[in-house]
């Protein structure tokens, strides 16, 4: 191979590339000749198009009807009369321009629009020669096989009659964009011939006027609130409150025409705040603005007057510090909605939102659409009035409250987004991200059983434990376990079915540290179950207590999924989306996307995500947590299931449950420093009355609002409500997988003999023969003599496993207790220092004997990855008796799922905006329900409450 020199100041030798060895380069000859077949197909596509497709029927007309909204119990014939909702805001019919107001568009705002969209719009003839070049080079490449999508122009022509004459729905994407540069072309002629002499005497721009109008009337400005802003004249009044047009200011029409390229997330929400980054809008306007200085439009004098009005609005509590033109607040004014003095105005503010969301996608053009919602407005009055009835909507220190109603389908069936829409328009059930709680610890649960977990894994529950350095570094301190007795010291434990029922925070805090559960595959199972993705900062032990955000429609859907057997399917608001002509175009929409398309109803999509056999046995748990746990207070109807939830320093509380085929969620809490106890009130300095007083006998004796209002909010409502009938909630107790801890059933010298203090006469009677042992009198055979009997003699038993048990021992042991070890019966839980503690049989949670409490350390201690040792080696010599030992989990343990295991996406953390809002408080540290909260900010205890049971005030607080 020859050596050359390239010419100027390279003067080295420089070897030729060897391009045979280019496996492209071998290709070369067929990759150009399929670009070359392709580009030849377009433009003969294009020239067949020019010669004999027409121009079909203008349907912009239809774009400019209102829309109408139905609820569920309009099924067919959709229209003004027996509609919900009508008009494309709700409040208002569209303002269309008229040929004769052309002169009244802001020749600033058209200035705008064409320096952003199309430069040579008064030139071209519908078509611009370079992008129509550029667009015939994509499309060859992707008819040729290359990749892309075959792609059009994007001159106003184009753009205008792609909505104004392509049917969308029956026309397949390449020949849609191979369509608008030919229909573009044509519209032009057909006006130029059409329209008369204008009075400029200049027809073509008499045409490109005409075009722009009619433009200009059908497109989507994006929202303010649940105000959809369709044409400029609407759009001017939504944003600005401006009448006329021509009052419209530099930075106002720029900024409307940036709301064009992606208008949802240019918009407002409903609770005044950007959808999208507020930065990254004020750098497009700025662009807009030097577009224009570029196109000799404006001065930079122009550009520094608009930067200064607008950065003259910033501030720190609002857009992020940017500044940004002055917006007017939405129109809440309602005289057309069906259902609007029991909230079914959030209802429609969210169906509103998905059409806009489905317009910006391209998947449904908005105008004369017939809407057919999911909305039960039986069921969504019920609901109201149940919210209403406790937390009042004219007492602004009561907390934000919603609820949200999903049946089997996944169709919202009631949704109460807040209790007063005239006073705040943010909805709570579908925007509303709030901390969850311990509702987290049942995807945690359905984590452990997948890798094969028995639900018969016994966990230590104390009422207080310390995780050395598991909480980012620092140490970890929970709260919040069994609690049935005063002394709660010394570690008890329960099964993981009686851990849900309960809520016992230590016991679940163990099981997110097990080396097969852990917080990814926790954060993993929750994205799954249709919640938003769990930031990574969030990936931390303390998640399994809730410290991730959800919204109350997310948490319903997730929780029906459980109801189903594991069977995921999307929440819907929208069942099913008409034209004007009354064709269906769309089936069931969510986030802009329709689910089908076809003229048919189609099955609901759904995905089997956890195996049905272990969602029945997280049934059998969540039915006991109503039956006689910690959501006692929704066990008003049968066959219910739930799981309740109080989230950190009682922010807020849930109660999320089901009842065969309607699975609701009641949210309640506050936003800011306001919490729903008194003692952290108080200690905030937070100005807000006495729980008591705001919720009387529903508040806590200490004063707290816990996830048993939220329980008993949900009973009320799921009993007035009309349900199909039901046979129960598929349960099982087939309790499969590795049975981990079950050292603790059995093994009664967990400490070690340690000996039993010798009783004390009675001080008041000197000489006194009757032991006076530190038990309760009342029980027999609990080691007290009674009065006038000798003294009882036992022997040490042998039970028929072999264990034996001293005298000293069973004399704490009820004869009845006896005799049932001698036949094989089990007792729950150990001994402290060598005492029966906290007896019951195996089975139950009804402790049947209870020690007087002895200072002594605790004889168990935790070291991590569900191990429990004893700290008496001295009385144990062969080493710990008790452990949860590493579990390796065969394969073969639990039936494969459908869904294959969950890689977690990494997760960056938005901007705080209505439904990209992130949870309030984000910091790692638990709560847990029901228990008087000491004041410490630095505290990270959680402590669930257990209705009727003593509870200890020395840790802090919610489920």
């Amino acid at each position: 191979m020859s050596n050359k020199r390239f010419p100027g100041l390279v003067s080295g030798p420089v070897q030729e590339r060897d391009r045979s060895r280019n496996p492209l380069w071998k290709i070369r000859r067929f990759v150009f000749g399929g670009f070359l077949l392709g580009l030849l197909g377009v433009i003969a596509l294009l020239a067949y198009n020019f010669n004999f497709v027409d121009l079909p029927d203008d349907i912009s007309e239809s774009l400019q009807e209102e829309n109408v909204i139905c609820a569920s119990d309009v099924t067919e014939n959709c229209t003004v009369d027996n509609a919900m909702a009508a008009g494309a805001t709700v409040d208002e019919d569209r303002e269309l321009i008229e040929p004769e107001d052309f002169d009244e568009v802001p020749q600033i705002f058209i200035d705008a629009l064409l320096s952003a969209e199309d430069k040579t719009f008064y030139t071209h003839s519908g078509v611009e020669a370079s992008s129509l070049v550029r667009a015939a080079g994509r499309s060859a490449m992707a008819l040729a096989g290359r990749g892309g999508v075959v792609q059009g122009g994007s001159t106003i022509t184009q753009q205008y009659v792609k909505k104004a004459y392509i049917d969308e729905k029956n026309t397949s994407t390449w020949k849609r964009k191979t369509m608008d540069p030919v229909l573009a072309l044509k519209l032009e002629q057909r006006l130029a011939d059409e329209i008369p002499e204008c009075s400029s005497g200049d027809k073509k721009r008499c045409v490109k006027n005409e075009i722009l109008r009619r433009y200009l009337n059908t497109v989507y400005f994006g929202r303010n609130g649940s105000n959809l802003a369709y044409g400029l004249k609407v759009a001017s009044k939504t944003y600005f409150g401006k009448e006329n047009m021509q009052e419209l200011t530099l930075e106002e029409a720029a900024y409307l025409v940036v709301t064009l390229r992606a208008p949802e997330s240019a918009s407002l929400g409903t609770d005044g705040s950007f959808i999208g980054d507020p930065k990254q809008l004020r750098f497009r306007i700025d662009a807009t603005l030097g577009l224009m200085l570029k196109e000799g439009y404006i001065t930079e004098a122009d550009i520094a007057k608009a930067q200064a009005d607008m950065d003259a609005n910033a501030s720190p509590d609002k857009y992020d510090g940017v500044g940004l033109p002055t917006f007017v607040e939405a129109r809440t004014t309602d005289t057309k909605t069906k259902g609007s003095d029991f909230g079914s105005r959030y209802f429609v503010d969210a169906t509103n939102q998905e059409l806009a969301e489905l317009a910006e996608s391209g998947d449904v053009r908005q105008g004369g659409l017939k809407v057919y919602t999911t909305l039960d407005l039986a069921k969504q009055e019920q609901a109201h009035k149940t919210v209403t009835n406790y937390v009042k909507a004219d007492n602004p220190q009561m907390p934000n409250a919603a609820l949200v109603s999903v049946d089997s389908n996944g169709l919202v069936r009631a949704m109460v987004g807040g209790t007063n829409y005239q006073e705040r328009q943010f909805n709570y059930a579908r925007d509303g991200y709030t901390q969850v709680g311990s509702l987290n610890k049942t995807f945690g649960l359905a984590v452990a059983l997948e890798q094969g977990l028995s639900m018969n894994s016994l966990l230590v529950a104390p009422s207080e434990m310390v995780f050395p350095k598991a909480n980012g570094g620092e140490d970890w301190v929970v709260g919040g376990g069994i609690s049935d007795f005063p002394d709660e010291q010394q570690p008890k434990y329960g099964n993981l079915r009686e851990a849900t029922e309960r809520s016992w925070n230590t016991a679940y805090a163990q099981l997110i540290q097990l080396e097969q559960v852990g917080p990814p595959r926790v954060a993993a199972k929750i994205e799954e179950f249709g919640i938003r993705a769990v930031p990574e900062s969030q990936q931390v032990p303390s998640l399994i207590l809730g410290v991730n955000g959800a919204t109350p429609m997310e948490m319903a859907s997730a929780y029906s999924t459980f109801e189903r057997e594991g069977v995921k399917v999307d929440p819907v608001i929208i069942e099913k989306i008409e034209n004007s002509r009354g064709e269906v175009i769309c089936w069931y929409p969510s986030n802009g996307k329709c689910e089908s398309k076809s003229a048919e109803r189609p099955q609901r999509k759904a995905t089997q995500i956890i195996d049905a056999e272990i969602a029945r046995q997280i049934n059998g748990a969540l039915v006991d947590v109503v039956k006689s746990g910690t959501g006692k207070n929704a066990n008003q109807i049968p066959h219910a299931a739930g799981k309740t939830g109080t989230t950190q320093d009682y922010q807020a509380a849930w109660f999320a449950g089901f009842s065969c085929d309607l699975t609701t969620t009641v949210m309640m809490g506050y936003e800011g420093e306001l919490r729903m106890s008194d003692a952290v009130n108080q200690a905030k300095g937070n100005d807000v009355l006495p729980m008591r007083e705001l919720f009387g006998d529903n508040a806590s004796s200490k004063g707290n609002i816990t996830s048993g209002l939220p329980a008993k909010m949900w009973g009320d409502y799921m009993k007035a409500i009309d349900k199909p009938a039901c046979n129960g909630i598929n349960v099982s107790t087939n309790y499969t997988g590795n049975v981990l801890g079950q050292e603790l059933v059995t093994n009664l010298d967990v400490c070690g003999a340690v000996p039993v203090p010798q009783p004390q006469p009675d001080p008041n009677q000197p000489g006194n023969p009757n032991q006076q042992l530190p038990v309760d009198p009342t029980q027999p055979g609990n080691g007290q003599q009674q009065p006038g009997q000798p003294q009882q003699k036992l022997e040490d038993l042998v039970l028929p496993d072999g264990r034996v048990i001293s005298a000293d021992q069973l004399r704490f042991l009820s004869e009845e207790q006896i005799e049932q070890l001698k036949n094989g019966g089990q007792l729950r839980n150990g001994l402290r220092n060598g005492q029966v503690q906290n007896v019951s049989f195996s089975g139950s949670l009804a402790f049947q004997e209870q020690v007087a409490q002895q200072p002594a350390q605790p004889c168990l201690v935790y070291e991590g990855n569900g191990r429990w040792v004893s700290s008496n080696s001295a009385a144990n010599p062969a080493g710990p008796a008790t452990s949860m030992p590493e579990t390796t989990v065969p394969e073969t343990t639990m039936p494969e799922t459908t869904m294959s295991e969950t890689t977690l996406p990494e997760t960056t953390q938005k901007v705080p905006t209505t439904r990209d809002q992130p949870p309030t408080t984000l910091q790692s540290s638990t709560t847990e329900e029901g228990v008087e909260p000491t004041v410490d900010e630095s505290s990270t205890t959680k402590k669930e409450e257990e209705p009727g049971r003593p509870t200890s005030p020395r840790k802090p607080n919610g489920n």
